[in-house]
């Protein structure tokens, strides 16, 4: 007979690779014979659900994405911030001047880049195209010839915002709606109504493939359980 499962031993962690285990060693060719094709599909079902309710689904799609759109937008800061500060060596009083207003302005909501975050980071590039962009600015831009680096900027970041905004919707369309908890007791649930076939199949026919698959089974089970202790 297939040993019961220890329930309050294991975590979700351990019921999962208990199943996982299980599960590899049931064959195509012994779910058929033992009738256990929708016990085996009632037990990937529970699986999935327990797998995404721990949080280990597949990565975001718009991870990466989100990595290139950021650093195109640091790009986008430095190139601003870098064309500013050369302006102010200008021989051109007009120029050096504008080039310190305007440096001034990026390092007044950009201090630095890094450790911003994504959301604090693209709330202050707003700001600070908004600044840029007013009467008072236009023309210290317009003497550097700098309004379509800082259009550009702003490109940049409304992309990252569209995409950053998305991914949001997404994660919350496919967030899981089951408790990690309720996940693991349906995974044990249908462990548990796939042994007991097996042990029926065990007492009624017996017979070498059945035997072996639940001495395999119990090997797993005790050695999950020695490892939860």
């Amino acid at each position: 007979m297939i040993e019961s499962i220890k329930k309050s031993y294991l975590s979700a962690g351990e019921t999962f690779t208990l199943a996982s285990r299980c599960k590899e060693i049931i064959t195509p060719e012994i779910s058929t014979q033992l009738g256990l094709v929708e016990p085996v599909k009632t037990l990937d079902f529970a699986m999935g659900t327990l797998n995404t309710s721990m949080g280990n689904s597949s990565k975001s799609s718009f991870t990466e994405q989100l990595k290139d759109l950021d650093r195109l937008c640091d790009r986008s800061v430095m190139l601003l911030s870098n064309m500013a500060e050369a302006f102010t060596y200008s021989h051109v009083e007009e120029e050096a001047a504008a080039g310190k207003k305007i440096l001034a302005i990026i390092r007044k909501h950009i201090p630095v880049l890094s450790d911003l975050g994504y959301v604090n980071q693209m709330a202050r590039m707003k700001t600070l195209y908004s600044e840029l962009i007013s009467d008072t600015n236009k023309s210290a831009l317009e003497t550097l010839r700098l309004t379509a680096y800082v259009e550009q900027m702003s490109i940049c970041r409304n992309n990252f915002e569209a995409t950053y905004i998305s991914k949001n919707q997404s994660e919350a369309e496919t967030a899981p709606i089951i408790k990690t908890k309720e996940a693991t007791a349906q995974t044990i649930a249908a462990l548990e109504a796939m042994f007991s076939l097996i042990n029926a199949h065990l007492l009624l026919t017996g017979g070498e493939t059945i035997e072996k698959l639940v001495a395999n089974l119990n090997q797993i089970i005790d050695s999950i359980h020695k490892a939860a202790k």
